[in-house]
């Protein structure tokens, strides 16, 4: 994605890679989101890898601005447990 180029607002579709097993993931994504007064479209978990360890999460959001793209970015990648923002 070209930051650069966006025209805000944005539809933001994204995938998180993050470890397996927590239950209440779903939970700290959306506060995430809630946090920044962004609306979450949708969120559902994706595929789990083969052994359990990771799973992805599959994200659509409304990001009115540059600030705030890069804001959930940040929020996103610090929370424990996440190894990837796609």
């Amino acid at each position: 994605m070209n930051i650069d180029k966006l025209q805000f607002p944005i539809v933001w579709q994204t995938s998180i890679i993050a470890l397996g097993q927590k239950p209440d993931r779903k939970e700290d994504i959306i506060r995430a989101f809630a946090s920044l007064a962004l609306e979450l479209s949708s969120i559902s978990r994706g595929r789990s890898s083969s052994a359990g360890h990771y799973e992805a999460w599959h994200i659509v959001a409304n990001i009115p601005d540059r600030q705030r793209l890069n804001a959930i970015k940040k929020v996103l990648t610090e929370m424990p447990g996440i190894k990837m923002v796609l």
